[in-house]
């Protein structure tokens, strides 16, 4: 019986699916950033990119998660390990909307410097994350779409190279994006056991005393991208 999550490629060995997943999506990302998908920042444009990235490996790519119940997943970085919970399918597909249409109801174009709009790009960021609209692919989805969302709605350019490599700057990341989610899921009572209410805790401790934040990810991003209106084009 195959582990692997049901894919156009009839692959059954799960590591050899998240390899042949990378590829492609690596390939169709490298497409976006040529051509980036155009709309209105809502559900649909959301669904259309993450359609777009992962069309050749999963029938349903683009299409919002539906089983209903507790949603997570057990993060496992190089040092520490921790479950993640987020927005139930049924609240999500209300909320998300919602939260969209929050965010483009703003004045971006005010946020005139890195330092201005790293703050509400980074909620926004884990405003979507915590979401977290998709089956998989969420935080690649996510991070395409908010470089579109800055490159549309601003003069600057956000670019996500600076998380790649090596692995510690990865698993800051994550823990700096895990730590933004829960505190919303704990804010949202989502999470009961008393051993993952101790392990969320200490995330979110440990991010604050870092000082290695998703604002700071992303004000970082910002300022490696430029200003178009310093350079005449995006950088």
């Amino acid at each position: 019986m195959s582990d692997a999550r049901p894919n156009r490629l009839g692959i059954t060995d799960p590591e050899i699916l998240t390899r042949e997943e990378g590829n492609y999506a690596t390939l169709r990302i490298s497409q976006l950033q040529l051509h980036p998908i155009k709309g209105a920042f809502d559900v649909a444009h959301l669904r259309a990119i993450n359609h777009h990235i992962f069309q050749d490996i999963y029938p349903d790519a683009g299409e919002l998660r539906t089983l209903r119940g507790q949603w997570g997943k057990g993060r496992a970085l190089h040092h520490r390990q921790y479950p993640v919970y987020y927005k139930p399918a049924e609240e999500m597909q209300k909320e998300l909307p919602q939260v969209l249409a929050k965010a483009n109801a703003q004045n971006w174009a005010q946020h005139d410097t890195a330092e201005k709009l790293a703050a509400p790009l980074a909620t926004l960021y884990a405003d979507l994350d915590f979401q977290h609209p998709f089956t998989d692919g969420n935080s690649r989805t996510l991070r395409e779409f908010t470089r579109c969302w800055v490159a549309e709605k601003t003069s600057q350019h956000l670019t996500w190279a600076h998380t790649i490599d090596p692995f510690e700057t990865r698993d800051a990341l994550y823990l700096a994006r895990d730590a933004e989610v829960l505190r919303r899921a704990l804010d949202d009572d989502l999470i009961a056991a008393e051993k993952d209410l101790r392990l969320a805790s200490r995330v979110i401790h440990d991010v604050n005393t870092s000082g290695t934040t998703l604002r700071g990810y992303i004000e970082r991003g910002l300022v490696l991208g430029g200003d178009r209106n310093m350079s005449g084009s995006i950088k």
